[in-house]
């Protein structure tokens, strides 16, 4: 991260090494390559510390990243436009049990999808389709939205990986539509799951929702579903953000003011009233109990930690903390609950969408919250357990846990040949 050549994951403590396996450098060729890094190392760690004990033979594959915009396979927002790839962390856990059968994976069409037509975007989306279509599949690589990508999007990928397949695929892709095999409450699982790991945190930490002050970067999908997941417990949002600037209020936001305010002015907050508006920078540093960075990675940096008033920060944004922040953070005794564990909620949900398609009976959203609700929950858990069992940072403590399951997984399943 910020540039750093080599990725390193324990800042000095060998405790993962001595798990073996972790066996390449993950070496940056590019100047951006650590961002491309970044998500794969999310993606390919997030099924590991969410999965059980019970675990079976998934597999982390790779394609090439071709841009950010329009589609994204798996999780995560990468910063780059070009064809080079490198080494995946994922590929130190190939073979790796998971119960969450997602691993890191990566793809795009470089284009504006504000400048398209409905048709060109269809279009673009189908060839692409079609390009990979020997790479998809339900039990090889589900593709799943992100960045620039919407249910319709993920339908045209349903569609035409079926038509070249002459029947009906469902479980190839998620993100669709409920009614073309789409699963209840995965729209709002991403926020949602930052919802309840904060919730977990604040219980193990002794914080009463209704005592707690919640600030919010971003206010897209993730970071507007948080704010009324938030409060709908009881929590008090006093800042949020868009591109326009943030929004702060000391006695609290009506966020469902806010929601129509978005609605009426192109989807900004420009010129929202119920609040005094502060620059994203300011946003960050508003002293508060919760911080929940839900935007674009690389918001706190060594440049601003020091100044960060928050208790606690859940990541709900990909990297929005860059490894030179950590132990600044760290120092003043600031809880971070790490992306790959506070913004799993979609990728949990994608994998419940995927299970629901393979039996062919569908959930209802109350059981699909219930099961988001308890499997966040235990991953939080025991990410905290390992935290103080090795007296290291959440972060290191989740890479841990991961890495303990695979290894595990590959010691009890040997090597064959």
């Amino acid at each position: 991260r910020e540039g750093d050549a080599v990725v390193e994951l324990t800042e000095g403590s060998d405790l993962l090494f001595r798990t073996g396996f972790l066996h390449e450098e993950l070496v940056a060729r590019e100047a951006n390559d650590h961002q491309l890094v970044l998500v794969l190392l999310i993606q390919g760690l997030q099924g590991l510390i969410l999965g059980g004990e019970t675990a079976f033979g998934g597999h982390v594959d790779t394609h090439y990243i071709l841009a950010p915009e329009v589609l994204h396979v798996d999780r995560g927002a990468v910063d780059a436009g070009y064809a080079e790839l490198v080494k995946s962390f994922g590929h130190n856990f190939a073979g790796g049990g998971i119960c969450l059968p997602f691993g890191g994976a990566k793809g795009g069409v470089k284009c504006d999808p504000k400048v398209l037509t409905p048709i060109e975007l269809e279009k673009i989306t189908r060839r692409y389709t079609a390009n990979l279509a020997d790479f998809f599949g339900p039990e090889r690589d589900i593709p799943a939205p992100d960045v620039n990508t919407n249910e319709q999007i993920m339908g045209w990928i349903m569609d035409t990986y079926s038509m070249h397949h002459r029947r009906t695929v469902t479980a190839v892709v998620t993100g669709k539509p409920t009614f073309l095999g789409g699963s209840l409450g995965r729209v709002e699982a991403t926020g949602r799951g930052v919802r309840v790991v904060a919730a977990a945190a604040m219980e193990r930490h002794g914080m009463k929702p209704e005592e707690t002050s919640i600030v919010i970067q971003g206010f897209g999908n993730v970071g507007s579903i948080a704010a009324q997941e938030f409060i709908d417990i009881g929590c008090k949002v006093i800042g949020i953000s868009d591109v326009t600037g943030g929004y702060y209020n000391p006695k609290g936001i009506d966020i469902n003011a806010a929601l129509e305010h978005r609605k009426s002015h192109q989807g900004t907050l420009a010129d929202f009233k119920d609040a005094d508006q502060v620059s994203n920078e300011e946003l960050l540093e508003l002293p508060c109990d919760i911080l929940a960075p839900c935007a674009m990675e690389d918001q706190i940096t060594r440049k601003n930690a020091e100044r960060i008033q928050a208790k606690v920060i859940v990541e709900g944004a990909n990297g929005p903390t860059t490894a030179k922040a950590d132990p600044i953070l760290e120092s003043k005794g600031i809880l971070v609950v790490p992306d790959i564990l506070a913004n799993a909620g979609g990728v949990t949900v994608s994998y419940f969408e995927w299970v629901q398609d393979r039996m062919g009976y569908f959930w209802t959203a109350e059981d699909v919250n219930e099961r988001l609700n308890r499997i966040l929950s235990e991953a939080f858990n025991a990410v905290s357990d390992r935290a103080e069992k090795h007296n290291v940072n959440m972060r290191i403590a989740a890479y841990i846990l991961a890495i303990e399951r695979v290894t595990k997984t590959l010691k009890l399943r040997g090597i064959y040949g």
